[in-house]
């Protein structure tokens, strides 16, 4: 299947994150289908029928826990341009694997819709080696409803510590889970949320001991990048997709403890957020930066539509820019040709994207950067940007050459780090 169709069947629905217990999706949360038959965000049914979307097919997916490599998986549909449509057809990766009827029983969903939903329950098999994407299609047009995603019962994935630090699960055991520390020690954990897969996966930058830049008026990196994460988060979770942090309090976090994580989940999406520093040249436009894998076109595509989403929100705050030459979208590589960055190096079959929004280091920015409508709009732009990405096949725009750059600033390996408490 072509990458931009893998895109369209990618969630629209939130994932299964947590797959020890049922998938609680919210009562009245429905799918559309906007006019170029992409799967559109989530929505919330209307109180009122009239301002109800005039879309194809709308509905809800829950899938229950797993036993084995059987998942439960059940819901309902309207097809709101004929209500007499009443059939649908499970796929897995693509495949069909159920079909049947269903009768219009839902008489709770009449009010939003102006007729009865059609109820549907099937049990499917997913593959145990790999997540599975699930995407239940309605009517002989094969309307898409939604997609969902699950893994199999036996997928590690991570753990979140009763502290709240994300750690890699390498096995389960009577006594708890066996995992790998932010700073690559093994440890046993006795309890905590466990969350299999995921859409996409947020990482801020930097954090504990490491500062990374600071701004003139005294804005941290760190605590920027995490707070626009968690409201970037929030925005993604209101358009219905799955979410998790790799961090969400103040701890350091290795690179290749980052990657981990990334590998361990394998979401569609891995961003690592940044902002910027060192820039001192004017320009007349916001310097912002998206990097992407040399090798992955999905990667590419991702980061010029979240370039485009970026620097047309910085746009609206004109201040006194500082920029370089490398403000745009682009891929940077090591002397051997591969990618520079540890974050695209270390995952590749994650398609992942590093950003650096503004640069922190110009006090015109940083005064931005410390307003809560500035953070605000940073996030929405990222929450736009990866809608897009998922349900439509742009391009993105912004894209610059392929650079070697050797230099390293250090930082980011495992020296002289200090585990928090799990």
């Amino acid at each position: 299947m072509p990458p931009s169709l893998t895109r369209v069947f990618r969630g629209v629905l939130p994932i299964l994150a947590l797959l020890g217990a049922v998938l609680a999706i919210p009562d009245h949360r429905g799918v559309r289908i906007d006019t170029e038959g992409f799967a559109a965000a989530p929505q919330h049914l209307p109180n009122d029928p009239k301002v109800a979307p005039a879309t194809a097919a709308a509905g809800e997916i829950e899938l229950g826990t797993p036993e084995g490599t059987s998942v439960a998986i059940s819901g309902w549909f309207v097809h709101l341009a004929n209500p007499a449509i009443d059939n649908y057809a499970i796929h897995v990766n693509g495949q069909e694997v159920a079909t049947g009827t269903s009768p219009a029983e839902r008489i709770d969903i009449e009010a939003a819709y102006g007729q009865a939903g059609r109820a549907f329950a099937a049990t499917i098999t997913v593959p145990a080696d790999q997540t599975s994407e699930i995407c239940v299609f309605i009517g002989p047009e094969s309307d898409l409803l939604g997609c969902d995603r699950a893994a199999p019962q036996d997928w590690l994935g991570v753990l979140i510590t009763p502290k709240g630090v994300m750690v890699e699960i390498v096995a389960v055991r009577a006594n708890g889970y066996r995992v790998v520390t932010p700073c690559g020690n093994k440890a046993t954990v006795a309890d905590g949320q466990r969350v299999r897969t995921t859409q996409i996966l947020i990482d801020p930058g930097h954090g504990g001991s490491e500062v990374a830049s600071v701004g003139p008026n005294g804005l941290g990196e760190k605590a920027l990048n995490l707070d626009v994460a968690k409201r970037a988060a929030k925005a993604l979770e209101g358009r219905g997709y799955s979410v998790q942090l790799t961090r969400t309090t103040d701890v350091r976090l290795p690179i290749p403890t980052r990657a981990a994580l990334a590998n361990a989940l394998k979401p569609d999406l891995f961003l690592s957020l940044h902002h910027n520093g060192g820039a001192t040249g004017r320009q007349n436009y916001p310097g912002t930066q998206v990097y992407y894998q040399h090798d992955d076109p999905e990667a590419r595509r991702a980061s010029g539509i979240l370039y485009e989403e970026l620097f047309a929100a910085a746009s609206e705050f004109p201040t006194a820019w500082v920029g370089n030459s490398k403000d745009g979208v682009s891929t940077r590589l090591n002397a051997r040709g591969t990618d520079f960055y540890g974050i695209h190096r270390r995952t590749p079959e994650v398609t992942s994207i590093i950003t650096e929004f503004l640069w922190l280091s110009n006090a015109a920015e940083a005064r931005l950067l410390a307003r809560d409508d500035v953070k605000d709009a940073e996030a929405e732009a990222m929450a736009k940007g990866i809608d897009r990405w998922y349900r439509s096949s742009h391009k993105g725009s912004g894209y610059l050459p392929e650079f070697v750059d050797t230099f390293d600033s250090g930082g980011g390996g495992f020296e002289n780090c200090v585990d928090p408490a799990l």
